[in-house]
């Protein structure tokens, strides 16, 4: 099953660009046209259960939705470098208080554990603690790199495959997406647009880095990558995260009709899931 869908929903210049009437609840129509989406704000703040709850209950009319769940940079990017062990017993907590409810409603696709460009090679013992600590046998979390001395580490790609973590497939101006592998039996696959120029600027805004759109040949490119893949996997899990100007949906949906989804829930039917 392809889970294809966007880092994030509640954006304010997707208004005009993706949601036609800015009243309407942002999930609730962000739901009726993709089938998935990846839970951006966990990454900045932890929500209340209060606030997971009312995620479920806006989707529980769309047969399939998943939601991926990004983890907090307060581990991520600052706990995990120091402490494996406490970063292990951080995502627990997590698990016990943000994923569950996802599980238990039956939404929870993939847990992403982003990992920053200063990760690298000494912090490798820190992340496989962490690992050996997460619920993988009931969650299934997948770890991005942002460091180019991991992207081609395959004993560190055998030891999370042995504890069934999957690793990200990136397509960035440092890495453009190529053959899929993930080393387990589902994928996840993050589109982050190849505004080079930006993303290298080390004085550029945060959001700008993101600002891009894909071309049709380019798309044409991924369409087919991730036809390949989903003749190797059992779920993939796609996201694209060039979210500036509404690009992100515009190009999800066009990706959607390369790769025959529907364009609305309503045109789903449980066979497809």
């Amino acid at each position: 099953m392809i889970y294809l869908g966007c880092s994030g929903w509640s954006y304010k210049d997707w208004e005009g660009n993706f949601y036609p009437d800015p009243s309407h609840d942002k999930l609730t129509y962000y739901a009726d046209k993709f089938r998935s989406v990846e839970i951006n704000s966990t990454f900045y703040m932890i929500p209340t259960e209060r606030m997971v709850s009312s995620w479920v209950q806006k989707v529980r009319g769309f047969q399939g939705f998943r939601f991926s769940v990004k983890l907090p940079r307060d581990m991520s990017h600052d706990m995990l470098l120091r402490n494996g062990e406490a970063a292990g017993h951080f995502v627990q907590s997590f698990e016990a208080s943000v994923l569950e409810i996802l599980h238990k409603g039956g939404l929870i696709g993939a847990v992403l554990l982003q990992l920053p460009p200063f990760f690298g090679a000494k912090h490798i013992d820190n992340l496989l603690t962490l690992v050996s600590m997460v619920d993988s046998s009931k969650y299934r979390y997948a770890v991005e790199f942002r460091n180019r001395d991991l992207y081609n580490n395959s004993e560190l790609a055998d030891k999370l495959s042995e504890r069934s973590v999957s690793i990200v497939a990136v397509d960035s101006p440092e890495k453009q997406i190529g053959g899929i592998s993930s080393g387990t039996n589902w994928s996840y696959v993050r589109l982050h647009g190849q505004n080079a120029q930006e993303w290298a600027n080390p004085n550029s805004q945060g959001m700008d880095r993101y600002l891009y759109s894909y071309s049709q040949a380019e798309l044409n490119t991924i369409a087919a990558r991730i036809k390949d893949a989903a003749s190797r996997y059992a779920d993939l899990y796609v996201y694209f995260n060039n979210h500036p100007q509404g690009n992100a949906p515009r190009n999800a949906t066009l990706l959607a009709s390369m790769l025959g989804l529907p364009s609305s829930s309503r045109n789903r039917t449980l066979s497809e899931y």
